[in-house]
């Protein structure tokens, strides 16, 4: 039987002010267990720029360098795949080190690459680079037979990435993949199976089920993975609770109820369906002359956010410049005037309207309100999570360090409250956004099907706790 392997990634994203030094950490873990393979694609998109919205004041020039060490025996080369990188704007870029270009793409060897010459524009769609690692073979097939042997491979198992962005003598971001090879636990081969159609970039997807299985008590909040086939143990007939859902990057998520029967071999086709796109109004209240680039981004992050850690929700926004319209500012002050609000003209029924605003009472980076969670202010204070915390809201999650605490949830968590560098979604909190009725996703229609009333909160048979989650991601 072929050994299995975890991928684990660890990135993690740092700003240094111009005056100060000091870091903001942007922290996420992600991964997947997968046979053998020398392609490593991390759950990772790098975008050429700064993480502050002011992006370095009075650092000189606006040009971007990027500092790129790659390290790991276990590392053949790392390639760079950059999106929205002009022939024009790759021509200026400079390259000292063990590097080439392929096409769009940049490979990197082991060691340090110097690639200068990025060109900063804050009004313009930043290039973005998506990272790939190529693994020794040789390496690798030597890491297989030490997996097979103990749960941890050598330290030849650990490959890093790290990506230093400076303006100047100026740190502006840096962002580090991590990967640690180990070994995966408990194969199911050859019993009861999931069969998963139109997973799409074949990611590992993660099943969380109920079921009788043909030894033993009922199972609930059971996890397992995989891209095509995801056997999950002999399953069997009974009175426990028969339940799927199935959550994967880039795919909406699916709640199946399987018929296993008492074959040790039963086969349970899912065809996954696409993301769900749920639409957002933006509207420019505050003047500021860099709202447009922040609203992008909280978009982004958002996306990126929800996507990597497997809810199945993506955000399409059209943007509203309202700034110069004196009623509209009065009105939208941050307060959550609903009624007048919702009989003016700057509100859209049936989707997320997201405004951004100077400040917010109370020093608030954020304010979703209550009496319609579509409506969400966003201050000049925000960070990268904010617009995904207060979409959370909207999609019915609360703060799960209010009192009382929820126990497993830590300052991570995209919900907690007063944290900066918010980056993990659970699962458990996947599942209540999805299939809550009073999701503003199910409340819009932009899902349809099924819904149930769990509260973070509660927990039963069919609403799991709320820190339930699949690691790695």
């Amino acid at each position: 039987m072929k050994s299995r392997i975890a991928f684990i990634a660890l990135v993690i994203g740092a700003v240094i002010s111009t005056a100060v030094p000091a870091s903001a950490g942007v922290n996420y873990n992600s991964g997947a267990c997968v046979e053998f393979a020398d392609t490593l694609e991390p759950i990772a998109v790098i975008p050429v720029g700064c993480e502050l919205w002011d992006c370095c004041p009075g650092c000189p020039g606006n040009f971007i360098n990027w500092r790129i060490r790659v390290s790991g025996d276990t590392l053949e080369s790392v390639v760079f795949q950059f999106d929205n990188l002009s022939a024009e704007a790759k021509r200026f870029l400079k390259i000292k080190g063990k590097a080439r270009w392929e096409g769009n793409a940049l490979r990197v060897e082991p060691g340090e690459t110097v690639v200068s010459g990025f060109k900063y524009d804050p009004r313009a769609l930043p290039p973005v680079a998506t990272p790939r690692l190529f693994a020794n073979k040789r390496i690798l097939s030597r890491l297989r037979d030490e997996l097979a042997q103990h749960a941890v491979a050598s330290r030849d198992g650990q490959m890093e990435v790290v990506v230093e962005q400076s303006m100047g003598k100026y740190v502006i971001n840096e962002a580090r993949v991590h990967y640690n090879v180990t070994k995966c636990a408990g194969p199911f081969g050859n019993t009861d199976h999931i069969a998963l159609a139109n997973n799409i970039g074949n990611d590992d997807a993660v099943v969380l089920f109920d079921a009788h299985p043909r030894s033993g008590n009922c199972i609930e909040d059971v996890f397992r993975r995989g891209k095509e086939i995801i056997f999950m143990g002999d399953l069997n007939p009974g009175a426990c609770k028969t339940e799927a859902m199935i959550f994967s990057d880039d795919n909406a998520m699916a709640l199946i109820t399987p018929t296993w029967t008492d074959s040790l071999f039963d086969k349970e086709p899912v065809t996954l369906g696409k993301i769900l796109i749920a639409p957002v109004a933006v509207w420019f209240v505050d003047n500021d002359p860099g709202i447009r680039n922040r609203a992008w981004w909280g978009i982004s992050w958002a996306d990126y956010y929800y996507n990597q850690n497997n809810v199945g929700i993506a955000f399409s926004p059209t943007y509203t410049d309202i700034s110069t319209n004196t009623n509209a500012v009065q009105l939208l002050d941050g307060t959550c005037n609903v009624n007048m609000i919702k009989a003016s003209g700057f509100y859209r029924p049936n989707q997320l309207n997201v405004y951004y605003v100077n400040s917010l009472s109370l020093f608030a980076r954020g304010r979703n309100c209550e009496s319609d969670p579509n409506i969400i202010f966003i201050a000049r204070t925000a960070d990268e999570g904010t617009l995904a915390h207060e979409i959370g809201h909207a999609l019915s999650l609360s703060h799960p360090n209010d009192s009382p605490a929820i126990d497993g949830i830590g300052m991570e968590n995209i919900m907690y409250s007063g944290a900066t560098g918010r980056t993990n979604l659970t699962i458990g909190q996947a599942l209540r956004m999805n299939l809550n009725a009073k999701s503003m996703l199910n409340v819009n229609h932009v899902r349809l099907g099924f819904v149930r009333d769990c509260d973070d909160r509660t927990e039963s048979g069919i609403c799991p706790k709320l820190s339930v989650d699949s690691t790695p991601k």
